[in-house]
């Protein structure tokens, strides 16, 4: 699911998106570590993307869900290749 949030200064707006933390972990090419505010980008150097599919697995095995999110910069719909709802 996902839905596009307009920024009120003029900014680009966000898109966000939610779903299946194994999907949401595919879908994306960096990691917001919002502790830190630092953006690290998933790549087979950093193992990140293994990490949190590893995180994701042990609460799985241990009946818990998880729920990814995921965000864009965006300048319009368009740029999805989509159409903004009315």
């Amino acid at each position: 699911m996902s839905t596009q949030v307009k920024c009120l200064d003029g900014g680009n707006d966000i898109l966000l998106m939610k779903g299946g933390s194994e999907y949401m972990v595919s879908a994306c090419t960096s990691v917001h570590f919002w502790g830190t505010n630092k953006i690290e980008p998933i790549t087979e150097q950093n193992g990140l993307k293994e990490k949190i599919l590893c995180v994701i697995k042990n609460l799985n095995g241990k009946s818990l869900r998880t729920l990814g999110l995921c965000y864009k910069h965006v300048y319009n719909m368009r740029e999805l290749g989509g159409e903004p709802d009315k």
